[in-house]
């Protein structure tokens, strides 16, 4: 993913005013689902309308009813919740100036219900180790899905445009790196949109033509419904036990001296959670458990409508 220059950076732009004011630039340092819900939203998520223009990507609130809404969270100490103005005007002016970066991540669903996850490089800046589907910026001119399209391909070697079935936006989710205040002041801000993307290949077919890009990411999954279930509703914990039925490890992909092999992986990575200080571990980021929280509850609603 090429560094994109501060004039070409695709920056959220936030339409709080229904007086019909033109959208306002995001500022780095603010709480986006305090700016726009400013009593927080039910659990920590609001429902908003989320759409490119002029290479601006904007949010406003909706009302969960519409149909263009979805979702938007961020965790419950989100540093910019948690930081005072004091705090916040004590940040180096060249983070300030930084403005709110947009993500688009394919979140992508096999014929046979598999969704593909990826380990970011241990090499990365910002969340070094962690799983995540494909993504990255947006570049000039691209379309949301675009974007999506075009990490996918970079990071997994996946060209799937004719093969698409279905595409929407899933959810979005307010990711600031380090994630809570206990790990350092924050140095990035972004509005992730994960965008669900279902095609007709199934998950043998595609896991034959992955080459992954070692400067992106080092390995890769492919996680079925139980394992999904596992990752929403499991927890980590010497008291607590998977379920009996479940493996113990998962499959994955790596690569070794240039060469794709797959490898079976504790299963615990998958209810690993981000720990309070300290250095972090692997582990499932936040933003994608709940993106794949989301994914469930649409799986299910699809097979209850097919009994």
């Amino acid at each position: 993913m090429a560094q994109k220059s501060m004039v070409q950076r695709v920056l959220v732009h936030l339409k709080t005013s229904s007086s019909g004011s033109p959208p306002r630039l995001g500022s780095f340092s603010e709480c986006l689902l305090e700016s726009l819900a400013p009593s927080g939203g039910q659990d920590r998520q609001i429902s908003v309308k989320c759409y490119l223009q002029n290479n601006r990507v904007i949010l406003e609130a909706a009302e969960s009813s519409e149909a263009t809404s979805a979702k938007l969270k961020h965790l419950d100490v989100c540093p910019m919740k948690m930081m005072d103005q004091s705090e916040k005007d004590q940040l180096p002016s060249e983070i300030i100036s930084r403005g709110i970066n947009v993500g688009v991540v394919a979140l992508l669903e096999s014929s046979d219900h598999h969704v593909l996850i990826t380990r970011r490089a241990a090499h990365m800046r910002t969340f070094p180790g962690v799983w995540v589907p494909p993504g990255g910026g947006i570049d000039w001119d691209e379309t949301l899905i675009q974007a999506g399209l075009r990490e996918l391909l970079e990071e997994t070697g996946l060209s799937i445009e004719s093969e698409i079935r279905r595409n929407h936006v899933l959810c979005l989710w307010e990711s600031v790196y380090p994630p809570i205040l206990a790990l350092g002041e924050p140095k990035r801000h972004h509005l992730v949109i994960y965008y669900h993307i279902q095609v007709a290949s199934s998950k043998l077919e595609l896991s034959r033509r992955v080459r992954l890009d070692p400067d992106e990411v080092d390995a890769c999954a492919w996680l079925n419904q139980p394992q999904v279930d596992l990752v929403v509703n499991g927890h980590q914990g010497d008291d607590e036990l998977l379920p009996r039925d479940m493996p113990k490890t998962f499959e994955l992909t790596i690569i070794e001296n240039g060469v794709h092999k797959t490898q079976e992986w504790p299963v615990e990575v998958l209810t690993a959670k981000a720990p309070k200080s300290g250095t972090d571990i692997e582990r499932i980021s936040s933003g994608t458990r709940y993106a794949l929280e989301q994914w469930l509850l649409l799986f299910n609603q699809t097979m209850i409508s097919k009994i």
